[in-house]
């Protein structure tokens, strides 16, 4: 996906993610299309590519579901994730 369709993306789903209304598995699609974006367009020694190297290399990125497929965190669990795109959306 481009930066547009990330966009897009992000604009038709940040409610329905926000209020737990998405499957695991719809969150984790997204997740996925941001986290591919990110790795391909972060990269070199800016501060922004840093600190994502670092968030990427901690490891602690699982989802957990509830007992309906829900993701048991909200929206925390992607809320990093499409925290760094934004900041790399502005900034860049």
């Amino acid at each position: 996906m481009n930066e547009e369709e990330i966009v897009k993306l992000i604009k038709n789903k940040r409610e329905a993610m926000e209020e737990n209304l998405l499957l695991g598995e719809e969150v984790g699609k997204i997740r996925e299309a941001i986290k591919d974006f990110l790795d391909k367009n972060l990269t070199g020694n800016n501060i922004l590519a840093l600190r994502y190297k670092k968030f990427r290399g901690t490891g602690r990125h699982s989802m957990w579901l509830d007992s309906d497929g829900y993701p048991a965190t909200r929206f925390g669990h992607i809320s990093p994730w499409i925290e760094f795109f934004e900041e790399y959306y502005w900034k860049w």
